[in-house]
Formats: structure tokens, sequence, C-alpha cells
């Protein structure tokens, strides 16, 4: 069996550590956009209100699309 340079399992490593960093990064911005574009907004508000976040729902949809959309940023900087 031959064995893998010291180097060569580094350069690996860091190539993985990237590939999840931006594959977790892609599924928060994702999340955002599909929450924001394409699942229906009256659902999100009703979930919120069975929640008890009735109180300017909009807002506390756009509030957790832009967190999503941050965290996504954030995994990849």
């Amino acid at each position: 069996m031959r064995e893998i340079p010291v180097m060569q399992k580094t350069n690996d490593l860091i190539r993985l550590y990237w590939a999840m960093r931006i594959g977790i990064a892609f599924i928060w911005i994702w999340t955002a956009i599909v929450s924001w574009f394409f699942y229906p907004q009256a659902e999100s508000f009703a979930l919120l209100d069975r929640l008890g976040l009735a109180y300017q729902p909009r807002l506390l949809l756009a509030g957790a699309c832009l967190l999503d959309f941050l965290m996504g940023i954030a995994s990849i900087a």
C-alpha cells in the first residue's frame, strides 16, 4: 500500500473544508430565497400566527429570510 504524502493530505483536507463551507452557505442562502420568493407567504404567516407571532408577520418573515441569508454569507467569510 502506497503512503500519501503529508502535503497532499493537507491540500485534500483544505479542499474538503472549503467544499463543506460553500455547501453549508448554499443551503442557508437557498433557504432564504425559497422562504421569501417561492414558499406561499400566506402559509408562512399562518405558521407565525400558530406560533403566537402574529404581530407584523411580514417583518418577521423578512427578518428570518435576512438572517438565513446572512448566515450563508457568514459561512463563507
